[in-house]
């Protein structure tokens, strides 16, 4: 009979497989639409369609107010509850439409007042608001069902670049554009939506119940509104102090960065979804610290590469213009480790023991620091500055969580954790350095080459410990 620890090991192989082979495929379609569209509709339009989904953006995140955390949290506890859940799964729907109902409003009258030019844009983006009510994917990742949402995000992507191919063709249909790359996470949302009513057949909540679940939501809302402040301040800060061509270019480059980073979830969605169920601290230490062997492992690699490829990456995707934003991309690209370690660390470990009030307190520290901080250093350094401040953040929420998760993991362990594929990372940067101006092939090729014969001479025994599961310890 296979061990309980073996059974967990097998789950995450499953899903981190499953998953990240899904959104490495979904995570081209931005690259390949972005491309596309920045070629046919120009710097200027593109940045205005891409600026125009962030403001609604935010009524998806007030509208979700941290459910979807709470709710996989909740269905990670235990499904076997029928009628647990179907309540959870009806009280959640309804917080979201009466907070669906209040920010529409907001967000009209907010767009009205201070971004009137993307106001028809906006309007024309108002389904997401409807898909953010509806999306019950934390089912999927509380039931452990991470293929589920995979399968769904590639076929609708898929879908809509084919509608993107034959509808976009220039600047005119700049809203076009900002409604089918939305239109792609929509469908997804849609369908965990009928699957989740159709499995669970949700019930109403009564008034005390709905008070109540508002009331445990409270500090998950305070979480995603920080988070999505913190993923969002630079960019509001070059639109209101840079040329329009600027918030073009800086969009673009800022977009490929958070399909980059988008990533980091999928690589650690198995492991969290694990942690949900886990009693034993040594375990779930071993957990931590194989999530952050896996994020290492593929963020310092992109992360010092990018000091090399930038510029040359982004002329790729888009065109020649985007040479100039290779700095300020490469700075982007920096803040991925800091904020894997913040994913793990914060928005998987400490939320999953209680101790929310902690990130949020971090976040909120960060994001004060961030706002003050940008206005200055865009005036002194322009796009890199703003880059620059999006790295100081984010390494500053990594720091202050890693103090605050002393009692499960120590900053000295994660240091050792990431020295084997620092030195992989380190070699590759000397090999590129001393190869000099190649194109863009040869310094992937080369650098890709050089990390992977270095990381597996370096790190072997932990690699093979991995796969084998020693480290997730013994029932």
């Amino acid at each position: 009979m296979p061990t309980r620890s073996r059974l967990s090991q097998r789950r995450i192989a499953i899903n981190l497989t499953s998953n990240l082979g899904a959104q490495l495929l979904s995570k081209l379609f931005p690259v390949i639409a972005y491309a596309y569209a920045q070629r046919k509709m120009g710097t200027i339009a593109f940045g205005h369609a891409l600026f125009a989904i962030s403001l609604v953006d935010w009524a998806g995140a007030g509208v979700e107010i941290g459910s979807t955390t709470f709710g996989q949290i909740q269905v990670g506890k235990g499904s076997e509850d029928v009628p647990r859940m179907r309540s959870l799964i009806g009280g959640l729907l309804a917080v979201r439409m009466l907070n669906g109902g209040v920010v529409s409003i907001i967000l009209f009258f907010a767009v009205r007042a201070y971004y009137a030019d993307y106001q028809q844009t906006v309007l024309a983006l108002s389904f997401m608001v409807l898909s953010s009510i509806g999306d019950m994917s934390y089912i999927q990742i509380g039931t452990k069902s991470l293929w589920h949402l995979g399968l769904l995000s590639v076929l609708s992507k898929c879908l809509i670049l084919a509608l993107l191919f034959a509808l976009v063709r220039d600047p005119a249909d700049a809203t076009t554009f900002a409604v089918l790359v939305a239109a792609a996470n929509s469908a997804v949302s849609f369908a965990t939506l009928y699957i989740g009513v159709a499995k669970w057949r949700p019930s109403l909540p009564t008034l005390v119940q709905l008070l109540a679940l508002y009331k445990a939501l409270l500090p998950f809302g305070v979480l995603i509104l920080l988070s999505y402040l913190i993923e969002r301040f630079d960019y509001y800060f070059v639109e209101a102090k840079m040329p329009l061509e600027a918030l073009g270019l800086y969009g673009g480059a800022s977009r490929i960065f958070s399909s980059i980073q988008a990533l980091i979830p999928a690589l650690t969605l198995a492991f969290a979804a694990e942690m949900l169920s886990i009693r034993d601290l040594k375990v779930f230490t071993k957990h931590i610290e194989s999530a952050l062997r896996v994020v290492f492992f593929a963020t310092i690699p992109l992360a010092v590469g990018a000091c090399f490829t930038a510029g040359d990456l982004l002329q790729l995707i888009y065109d020649a213009s985007y040479q100039q934003v290779g700095g300020p991309f490469a700075l982007l690209c920096l803040a991925l480790v800091p904020q894997g370690i913040a994913i793990i660390v914060g928005s998987q470990a400490l939320i999953t023991r209680g101790r929310i009030w902690y990130v949020n307190l971090t976040l909120t520290l960060a994001a004060a620091a961030g706002l003050a901080a940008e206005s200055f250093l865009i005036t002194r350094w322009g796009l890199n500055g703003a880059a620059f401040g999006v790295l100081l953040v984010k390494t500053l929420i990594a720091v202050i969580l890693v103090i605050g998760a002393k009692d499960f993991i120590q900053y000295g362990r994660i240091i050792g954790l990431a020295l084997p594929w620092l030195g992989a990372a380190a070699c590759m940067a000397l090999s590129l350095a001393l190869l000099g101006p190649q194109t863009l092939y040869t310094k992937l090729a080369v650098g890709c080459a050089v990390y992977a014969a270095v990381a597996a001479a370096i790190a072997y025994r932990q690699v093979n410990a991995w796969f084998r599961g020693r480290h997730l310890g013994r029932p």
